[in-house]
């Protein structure tokens, strides 16, 4: 359970459950409040009572309405609610529509539809108003301290700034070597003034009189300290500032880690079991998707050889697992032979090598259909960081510690990195990626791999990191 609230957030998952609980109970009192008009016991129809809600709550998460941070905000859920009803009540009539005379009485529950879109609003506004309430009230806060300012002390509280719902409130830094009483951590337009303690004072006083419930280690070098003792010794719950960084960002801080604190798990990912059964889905899902894309596949090659002269297909050198190299396949988005005169290079934003129908391609990730091919064929994965040029590689493995260890699976068509994060071409892009990359690699599971796939979907119906 910890490893699944590692992935989804608690404060997330309780909101989650919550839209569900109340879609489920606002299309049992829709049955209940048109009884008169069935024609058919509202027992024919249970299995709404799952569908429905589950419909509703995807679309909810591809439409961000999970996002914390912005939960107070009326007009931001007015917008996500509108649009959520509209596309999933679109969704749902399409479906009874096509069912209509295959599934007995499907047609009756459009009457029940009207009266469940309005409770279903009524209810998500009544429940984030109480969920608002509930997660400001001090007692659902954990008050820390943080051992260290400069540096890893500093990232963390920042992170925790920006995320006031995150249910963490700093009290105070412990450091011996800063004159100062208060400290300003700025991040973005948040700022705040956070005191800053030292070992001369009565830090179990302070515990007491504050009701501190968690010290984050920042500073390494004072791991060994008698304060982390102290701490302990009144009951505190001791974290490092990577594990703490994790959970608030999705993503692994590899300034402040070692290799022990990867804890990658290399067994686990080389299970045999795990890596047959994903070889299953992979080969089983590949060809299904191709035999999906295939009717449209001849369209695409028109369009591109009508576009401009040239091949149709890309094929690159890519690194794959274990730095093994393949040979990737896409769709060709830019002018031919567009790297005689750059040589490699990355593609960079309004790329003038990049067709008109390129761009078309790019922003639909259409051009990315061919890999299916790869997946197949076992040189990638649905799921996993994206596959870098070896010439690239090279570099950045010289630039960028832990770098190689994207390469411990298989490279994807999706990761968490092209989710969670823009399309960018810097080094300081690619560190940041590869941040999201590990925290993947680290928590690799069939559910983590279910919601990329769901974020996904929204990428690709928003255009978001597309390039």
């Amino acid at each position: 359970m910890s490893n699944f609230l590692k992935i989804i957030p608690k404060r997330k998952f309780v909101l989650f459950v919550g839209d569900f609980v109340l879609i489920f109970f606002s299309l049992f009192i829709s049955f209940w409040l048109v009884r008169i008009y069935l024609t058919v016991p509202a027992a024919t129809f249970f299995w709404l009572f799952i569908f429905i809600p589950a419909v509703l709550v995807i679309v909810l998460f591809l439409n961000r309405a999970y996002h914390v941070e912005r939960i107070g905000d009326f007009l931001y859920n007015t917008n996500i609610f509108l649009r959520s009803s509209l596309i999933s009540w679109g969704i749902l009539g399409f479906i009874f529509y096509l069912g209509k005379g295959i599934i007995p009485g499907l047609d009756f529950p459009r009457r029940v539809f009207v009266v469940d879109a309005l409770l279903v609003l009524l209810f998500l506004y009544l429940w984030r108003a109480v969920y608002v309430q509930i997660i400001s009230y001090p007692r659902f806060h954990k008050n820390i301290l943080i051992l260290g300012v400069r540096g890893a002390g500093k990232e963390i509280a920042e992170e925790m700034i920006i995320r006031p719902n995150s249910g963490y409130k700093i009290l105070a830094f412990i450091d011996d070597t800063m004159d100062e009483k208060t400290v300003e951590v700025r991040r973005k337009d948040k700022i705040q003034n956070i005191r800053v303690l030292s070992s001369q004072d009565n830090i179990q006083k302070f515990i007491k009189d504050n009701n501190v419930d968690i010290l984050v280690v920042a500073d390494k070098k004072q791991e060994s300290s008698f304060i982390i003792s102290e701490c302990r010794e009144q009951g505190l719950e001791i974290v490092s500032m990577h594990s703490l960084h994790e959970e608030l960002t999705a993503k692994i801080p590899t300034k402040y880690v070692g290799n022990p604190d990867l804890n990658l798990n290399i067994t686990r990912l080389n299970s045999r079991p795990k890596t047959l059964f994903e070889r299953a889905l992979n080969i089983i899902f590949g060809c299904l998707a191709l035999a999906i894309a295939s009717p449209f596949i001849p369209f695409v090659i028109l369009v591109i050889k009508w576009n401009s002269p040239g091949p149709v297909l890309i094929h690159q050198k890519r690194v794959g697992k274990d730095g093994k190299e393949f040979t990737l396949l896409k769709f060709r988005t830019m002018i031919p032979d567009a790297e005689k005169l750059t040589g490699v290079a990355r593609t960079k934003k309004n790329d003038p090598r990049v067709t008109k129908v390129g761009r078309i391609l790019r922003k639909t990730h259409i051009d990315e259909i061919p890999q299916l091919i790869n997946i197949i064929k076992g040189e990638m994965s649905w799921i996993g960081p994206r596959p870098e040029r070896p010439e690239f590689v090279r570099d950045l493995t010289e630039q960028i510690s832990f770098y190689n260890e994207r390469h411990l699976i298989k490279p994807g068509l999706t990761g968490w990195a092209q989710v969670k994060y823009r399309y960018g071409v810097s080094l300081e892009d690619t560190l940041e990626k590869l941040q999201y990359e590990l925290y993947y690699i680290k928590h690799k599971s069939i559910l983590f791999d279910l919601i990329i796939i769901l974020k996904t979907v929204e990428v690709i119906i928003t255009g978001r990191g597309a390039r």
